[in-house]
Formats: C-alpha cells, structure tokens, sequence
C-alpha cells in the first residue's frame, strides 16, 4: 500500500470526525458540512454556518524501517462562525467541539495502520477587527505507521 492511499484514509476520517459534530453526538456545535479546502473560499454559496473545512498543509517520510515506514502529515482545520450576537462564545464552543473530536479514545483508527494525532496551538482572529466572521486555524499532525508489505 502506498503512502497517498492511508493519506487519503486518514483525511477522510479526520473530516468525518469534524461531520459528526453536532448536538446530538454531544457537542455544543452543530456542523452541517465539512469543506475539503478553506471555507473561505466558499462564501459565495451561502452555505450553513459554522463553516469548517480541512487543507493539506505538509507531507513528510519520517523513516522506512523492516517493511514499514512512518510518516507525518500536517492539516489545518479552518473554520468560520459568524460574528453576530454572542459571536466569540459560539467560536470558543466550536474549538471546543473540534479538540474533543480528536481527543476521543477511537478518534482515528484504521484497519493495520498505527494513528497518532497531535494538535497545535488555535489561532484566533481578534473579535474587534471588524469583519462579518470569526475564524479559527487549528494545525492537526498526523502521525501514521503503514507497512510496506506486498
């Protein structure tokens, strides 16, 4: 099995998690769709707020060792709430939601591949900067061992 294979596995799990953010899972949030790039970029569609979506940042092959190899690949969820009445409690709720969905005990498993997530500090934007949304970049590294058998 190749590396882009696993890659794509672990984003799709990592997106399905974020999808099942909603208050019937437990969450405080609500997510309607998770976007396979910047949210941003979509904000002509008039799609369901919050608007959270997951880009590929960094790719790297950490060692090959006895027919496996490790490998480390960095996302960024980015995610927009609108400013609005209680705009930075909903923005804190979400982050909130989105460590927790990482942070469960089956966050990320995948038949024969070890998963290690690690997320990095949130950036948040200052609530007093004037625009119609609140953003939030969270950088997510993902660390997966695949064996190299065939």
């Amino acid at each position: 099995m190749s590396q882009e294979p696993v890659a794509q596995l672990v984003l799709e799990k990592l997106r399905a998690l974020i999808g099942d953010i909603s208050p019937d899972n437990g969450f405080l949030s609500n997510i309607f769709q998770v976007l396979e790039d910047d949210p941003k970029l979509f904000l002509d569609q008039q799609l369901p707020m919050p608007l959270v979506g997951i880009k590929n940042t960094s790719d790297q092959s950490l060692r090959q060792v006895h027919g496996t190899s490790n490998h480390s690949r960095t996302f960024t969820v980015v995610a927009y709430v609108e400013r609005g009445q209680d705009g930075q409690s909903r923005q804190n709720r979400l982050l909130q939601d989105i460590y927790r969905t990482f942070y469960r005990p089956d966050s990320i498993e995948l038949d024969g591949t070890s998963i290690a997530i690690k997320t990095g500090p949130a950036q948040l934007d200052d609530v007093n900067l004037g625009t119609d949304l609140l953003p939030i970049y969270l950088p997510i590294t993902v660390t997966f061992t695949e064996r190299n058998w065939r």
